[in-house]
């Protein structure tokens, strides 16, 4: 394989430079280490697209549940229901409750949902426009998680209370090389846990909560284990969007053309290509089921093996000039959301509140800057913005 440069790629993930620009990172992985073992998390690290797009789709072989490591019984591998959610089950067992929050999440999806989407953009931007303001506490933080508690049925918890627990949630999936973000993130997974159980205890007239009580079938679908996969949708539906609406906003600004590049008639392609190039969910994990080979690496079953996202989704094998946002690329089967039976539910969902955002954005404020440069949130697993000053004119 010859010299390479790659070192520690988690701990270079979380330099001032590659939190800007985690490109030379993921480019130095693919060409001089695509199977490695990072001995501090006990896992081997993919990160060419093939490899990933592999492993992510291969639920028989590759396992989000422990449990169905070759030779361990169930009984012998403990995962309490406590720590049981979608994330964490495989198929067939997550089916029903797959079945279940994809459906109720699609069922909020509507004309009116957009609508009053849009004119929460709007009203927003009204209020900023003219003036220099930091576009993640004053923007899409606010933005956004109305939106998630509109999609629950909900009113949404205030924000200071919630970003203080949704970010020490982020945090804790860099554990394994910031193993003192364990206990806060553990403490915040609680939090949240029991404001949704307390909200699922009396559902809302409508939204995903009023779905699931009268759907909610107790015989196929642990009821802790609804509420932890409710929690996980309410973290990751605000988490990853809000990421994702940061990094593109940031990347459009920086285009020459800023928001008024985004086609109005494909801002569905538009965004699963900001999807692509911004990739906020860079890291995900699974563990072999039994031997296998990854390139030509040995993988023995029970070993982890931990996708870099990021870096597939800009590789020159599978994307025709990655470095590049190309609003118009069609070509874009991209590993944002997943792939297969663990692709992520709300991904509809996702794509509806993206293309509503910026479509107001575009058409409100098409010459909005950027004022300096944004600081970027020292985590690995989660790509995010925590401060951008942004001004609409």
């Amino acid at each position: 394989m010859g010299m390479t440069t790659v070192g520690d790629p988690l701990e270079r993930l979380l330099t001032p430079a590659a939190l800007a620009d985690p490109s030379p990172v993921y480019s130095d992985l693919r060409d001089n280490a695509p199977v490695l073992w990072h001995e501090g998390i006990e896992s081997w690290i993919v990160s060419r697209y093939s490899d990933c797009a592999l492993v992510i789709k291969d639920v028989e072989r590759y396992a989000c549940d422990e449990r169905r490591v070759k030779g361990a019984a169930k009984d012998t591998v403990e995962l309490p229901v406590a720590l049981q959610s979608l994330q964490s089950l495989d198929p067939p067992e997550n089916g029903p409750l797959r079945h279940l929050l994809i459906e109720g999440l699609r069922a909020q999806v509507s004309r009116d949902f957009e609508q009053d989407l849009a004119l929460r953009v709007e009203k927003a931007a009204a209020r900023l426009a003219g003036r220099e303001f930091d576009f993640v506490s004053e923007f899409s933080g606010p933005v956004v998680l109305d939106s998630i508690g509109q999609v629950l049925g909900v009113e949404p918890p205030e924000t200071s209370w919630f970003l203080a627990r949704a970010n020490a949630v982020t945090a804790a999936m860099d554990a394994p090389i910031r193993p003192e973000r364990t206990a806060p993130g553990i403490a915040a997974r609680k939090a949240l846990s029991e404001l949704v159980n307390e909200w699922f205890g009396k559902p809302p007239a409508d939204g995903l909560l009023r779905y699931l009580a009268r759907h909610w079938d107790p015989r196929t679908v642990d009821r802790q284990v609804l509420i932890n996969s409710i929690r996980a949708v309410l973290h990751a539906g605000f988490e990853s969007m809000i990421s994702l609406v940061n990094l593109a906003t940031a990347a459009l600004l920086d285009s020459p053309q800023g928001l008024a590049a985004l086609p109005p008639a494909r801002l569905d392609p538009a965004v699963h290509e900001l999807v692509r190039y911004t990739s906020p969910v860079r890291i995900e994990g699974r563990i072999a089921v039994a031997d296998t080979v990854i390139g030509a690496q040995q993988i023995d079953g029970g070993s982890f093996v931990t996708m870099m996202l990021g870096a597939a989704n800009r590789d020159p094998a599978r994307f025709e000039r990655p470095e590049t946002l190309d609003l118009s690329r069609t070509d874009n089967p991209h590993l944002g959301f997943g792939r297969g039976l663990h692709s992520c539910v709300g991904m509809h969902l996702a794509v509806t509140q993206a293309r509503v955002i910026f479509a107001a954005l575009s058409r409100l404020h098409p010459k909005a800057t950027l004022v300096g440069r944004p600081s970027y949130r020292p985590t690995a697993t989660i790509r995010g913005i925590d401060h951008m000053v942004v001004r609409f004119s």
